[in-house]
């Protein structure tokens, strides 16, 4: 009866311990991630020229979720990631 509840406590920290960094993950790296978004979306400027809205949004998110590590990607929603792009794109 104690190792199981040893155990659920080793599991509980290490549960708390993984969501804290996700957590400090999150709030630290969105900066970076939005300036890998500009670039791209710059870059996407260049290649597809203007009147290409959809093909340059593909190209960007495409891009994007190639580069992001998998459990980065866990934490950008489609929703984030729109507000993201147009917001790069206003500033062009």
């Amino acid at each position: 009866m104690e190792l199981n509840i040893t155990m659920i406590v080793a599991l509980g920290l290490l549960g708390a311990a993984a969501t804290y960094l996700v957590v400090l993950f999150k709030r630290g790296k969105t900066k970076e991630i939005y300036s890998i978004i500009k670039a791209l979306v710059d870059e996407a400027e260049v290649k597809f020229g203007s009147g290409t809205g959809a093909l340059k949004y593909q190209y960007v998110s495409g891009m994007l979720y190639s580069i992001l590590p998998g459990y980065v990607k866990l934490f950008i929603s489609d929703k984030l990631l729109d507000t993201w792009i147009e917001t790069a794109v206003d500033e062009l």
